[in-house]
């Protein structure tokens, strides 16, 4: 089962994803997709952060640390909408 924990204090937002979805390719498809697109928006718009973005994307644990405006936000929501 993967277990995913999400904050959000002020500017800074975080997303952590820890072990796998087992047993169900759809879901660790899902998981895989909404994470790689966050990941890929903070590496391609930077002029939205307030500092370099944390990036761990590693088989069994994600880790997302951003801090930024209003645009780095929504992207966030989107996400964290999809994990609902």
């Amino acid at each position: 089962m993967t277990r995913v924990t999400i904050y959000s204090d002020g500017s800074a937002r975080e997303i952590i994803a820890e072990d796998h979805a087992t047993g169900n390719v759809q879901v660790c498809a899902a998981v895989s997709t909404l994470l790689y697109s966050l990941a890929g928006w903070l590496i391609n718009n930077s002029e939205h952060l307030h500092a370099a973005p944390y990036v761990e994307m590693q088989p069994g644990k994600s880790h997302l640390l951003l801090d930024g405006d209003r645009e780095a936000a929504a992207a966030f929501e989107l996400v964290k909408i999809g994990f609902l």
